[in-house]
C-alpha cells in the first residue's frame, strides 16, 4: 500500500467533505471522552494534590487538566453544534487545531510526569489515538507528529536532564510509529471511498442504461411506466392536470424495407432529437416500442397539450430526413387525465386518438 498515493483529482473535493463529515463524529465522541477524563484528573488532584502522581506538580496539573477540560468541552459543544459543512477549510482547521491541541496536551502531562519520575505513557495514548482515531493527511500527520516528538524530546532533557536522552530517542520512535499508523489507516480510507464512489458511478450509469433506449437516448418503455405511475399518482392526488401523448412514425415500415435498417435507425435517431426539442425538461419522452413514442405532459393545459403535439407533428414534416427521399410525417393521440385514470387507462385513452389519428389520413393530431 502506497502511504503517499494523492487521491484522484474527480473525487478531492467530496473526499474532504468525506473526511470532514467523519473527523466531526470522531472529535465529537472524542471531545465527550475527553472532557469526561479531564474532568476526572482535575478532580483527583484536587482532593490529593499531593500523591506521587501529582508531587510537586500538582499545580500545574491543574491547570493542564482544567484547560483541557474546558476546550473539549466547548469543542464538543461546538462539534454538536455543527450539522451541515457550510465552510470545509475552516472546519478542517478547525478539526486539524483539535487534534494538534489534543497531541500538545498529552507532550505536556507526559513532561511532567517524567520529572515527577513517571513515564511518557500520556504522550504516546495522546499521540496514537490521535492518529488511529481521526483521519489525517500524511503530511499534516508528519508535521504535527513532528512538532509534539521535537517538544517532547527538548523538554524530557531540558526537565531531566541528559540522562533522558533515552526518552528523546523514544519520543521520535511513538511519532513515526504514530505517523504510520495515521498514514496507513487514512490511505484504506482513500481507498474505501473512491471504490465506493465508483462503484456508486458504475451503479448509476447501469441504472442510465437500464432506463434509457441505446439508439435514441430517450427513456424506454421499462422507465416510463414506472415513473408513469408514480406522476398519474401525484397529478391525480392534488387534482392537477396531466396529458399523455403517444405517436409513431407514419409509414416506418416502408423506410425500413426500401432504404434499410440503417436509414431507419438514423430517422429514429433524428425524430428523438425533435421530440427534445419541442418538449421541456420536466416532460417525460420515451421510445414506447419500435418507432411508436409517448410524452407525459405534468401540469399542462389542453390547449398547451394539443400544441405541443401540434408543434412535434409539423417540426416532423418540415424536417429533411437524412437519407429519405419522401417526407416523412407523423400521427399523434393526446390523452388527459381523469379522476379515475391509472398510468395504463391513460395510455390507451392516447393510444385510442392515436388511431383516430392514423384512420382519420394520418399526420395529424387527434384529443380525447
Amino acid at each position: 500500500m502506497n502511504l503517499i498515493r494523492p487521491i484522484p483529482v474527480k473525487y478531492r473535493a467530496e473526499s474532504l467533505y468525506d473526511r470532514i463529515a467523519g473527523n466531526r463524529e470522531r472529535a465529537l465522541v472524542f471531545s465527550i471522552v475527553l472532557t469526561v477524563v479531564a474532568l476526572l484528573y482535575l478532580g483527583f488532584h484536587l482532593i490529593d494534590p499531593e500523591t506521587a502522581s501529582g508531587g510537586s506538580l500538582h499545580g500545574f496539573y491543574r491547570a493542564m487538566h482544567g484547560s483541557m477540560a474546558a476546550f473539549s468541552g466547548f469543542a464538543a459543544l461546538l462539534f454538536l453544534r455543527r450539522t451541515k459543512v457550510h465552510a470545509p477549510r475552516r472546519e478542517a482547521n478547525a478539526h486539524a487545531a483539535f487534534i494538534v491541541v489534543v497531541m500538545l496536551w498529552g507532550t505536556g502531562i507526559a513532561i511532567a510526569d517524567m520529572v515527577n519520575g513517571e513515564d511518557m505513557t500520556a504522550y504516546a495514548l495522546a499521540l496514537i489515538a490521535s492518529s488511529a482515531i481521526f483521519r489525517m493527511p500524511a503530511a499534516f500527520s508528519a508535521a504535527s507528529l513532528s512538532v509534539s516528538a521535537a517538544i517532547m524530546a527538548l523538554g524530557s532533557v531540558l526537565a531531566c536532564g541528559r540522562e533522558q536522552v533515552d526518552a528523546a530517542i523514544a519520543a521520535w520512535i511513538y511519532a513515526v510509529v504514530a505517523w504510520f499508523i495515521a498514514a496507513y489507516l487514512e490511505e484504506g480510507r482513500k481507498e474505501s471511498f473512491v471504490a465506493r464512489r465508483q462503484l456508486e458511478e458504475r451503479n448509476e450509469e447501469l441504472r442510465d442504461i437500464s432506463f434509457h433506449d441505446p439508439l435514441t437516448k430517450l427513456y424506454n418503455r421499462l422507465y416510463v411506466i414506472e415513473a408513469g405511475q408514480n406522476i398519474v399518482l401525484y397529478h391525480r392526488r392534488y387534482g392537477l392536470e396531466l396529458h399523455c401523448v403517444l405517436l409513431d412514425i407514419d409509414h416506418f415500415k416502408k423506410v425500413n424495407d426500401a432504404l434499410g435498417h440503417p436509414v431507419g435507425d438514423s430517422v429514429l435517431r433524428e425524430f428523438s432529437t425533435i421530440i427534445q426539442g419541442c418538449v421541456r425538461t420536466s416532460d417525460t419522452a420515451a421510445r414506447y416500442g419500435g418507432e411508436e413514442f409517448l410524452i407525459l405532459l405534468p401540469r399542462t393545459s389542453a390547449e398547451d397539450a394539443f400544441m405541443v403535439a401540434e408543434r412535434i407533428r409539423a417540426t416532423v414534416e418540415g424536417h429533411d430526413f437524412r437519407g429519405v427521399p419522401w417526407a416523412v410525417t407523423t400521427s399523434l393521440g393526446v390523452a388527459s387525465l381523469a379522476s379515475t385514470d391509472t398510468m395504463e387507462s391513460l395510455v390507451a385513452r392516447a393510444d385510442e386518438q392515436l388511431y383516430r389519428s392514423k384512420n382519420g389520413g394520418r399526420n395529424r393530431v387527434s384529443m380525447a
